[in-house]
């Protein structure tokens, strides 16, 4: 089974309108849902995290603790911190930093060697070129790969972003996103093993303020050009050697 995450109920709604439900259920009291289906001949699970690190990693490990996925895909909206990385591109990370870690913070014992917290988190490369080059097969987008920095706050002004990049402990170069929930991800899934992947579209320039009005509608449009090309990827995967992968 394969376990998509969006951010908000809009970046999910796309696959959940197209995949055939077999079952909904909820996290908490009724108050958050989970769906559980078949989309593009795969068994998948699906819900959002909000934006939130903390509460990302608490559903994702819920998640993986229920349904045992061996993949684990990210959908939704991020926002670029790069002059070539524009509102409505889509990006996909090679790496995850979490920006809001201080692993300078213990001389003696540093933060991730105490509770195998990493740097950085990387993603699969044979999926990244899986989506690159169905994404150039298919409707031919501007698709971008790059560094994601994770942080806790939406990120508006370029100057906080530019020291936020500055402070990681390993030099960040190529285009670079900013979101607020994939850092609980990817510790989760380095905690449980489960490779991860993620494919956003870009809904806010960093910097550029009058995008704020239309951000939220920009991230919306872009869904269906992300569940499309998450549908061809299943496609093609169950039409290959995924074994060998």
């Amino acid at each position: 089974m394969i376990l998509l995450l969006g951010t908000t109920p809009d970046d999910i709604l796309y696959i959940k309108n197209r995949m055939i439900m077999k079952e909904k259920g909820a996290v908490n009291k009724d108050e958050h849902f989970y769906f559980v289906g078949e989309y593009g001949g795969k068994e998948i699970c699906m819900t959002y995290t909000g934006h939130s690190n903390i509460m990302s990693a608490v559903l994702t490990s819920y998640m993986i603790r229920k349904f045992n996925p061996y993949l684990v895909i990210s959908i939704g909206s991020a926002q670029s911190a790069s002059s070539n990385l524009n509102q409505g591109d889509l990006f996909i990370a090679e790496r995850v930093y979490i920006a809001d870690l201080d692993y300078n913070n213990y001389t003696n014992l540093p933060l991730r060697d105490a509770i195998h917290m990493h740097p950085y988190y990387v993603s699969e490369e044979v999926y990244i070129k899986h989506f690159e080059l169905l994404n150039s097969a298919t409707g031919n987008y501007k698709l971008v790969r790059g560094p994601v920095i994770s942080v806790n706050n939406f990120v508006k002004e370029k100057a906080e972003a530019e020291r936020i990049i500055a402070r990681q402990e390993n030099y960040i170069e190529g285009p670079t996103v900013f979101d607020t929930e994939m850092g609980g991800i990817v510790a989760c899934c380095r905690f449980y093993g489960i490779p991860w992947l993620y494919l956003r579209s870009i809904n806010y320039e960093i910097g550029k303020e009058e995008q704020l009005i239309s951000f939220v509608r920009k991230g919306v449009e872009a869904q269906p050009r992300i569940g499309e090309l998450v549908e061809q990827l299943f496609i093609f995967l169950n039409t290959s050697l995924e074994e060998s992968i």
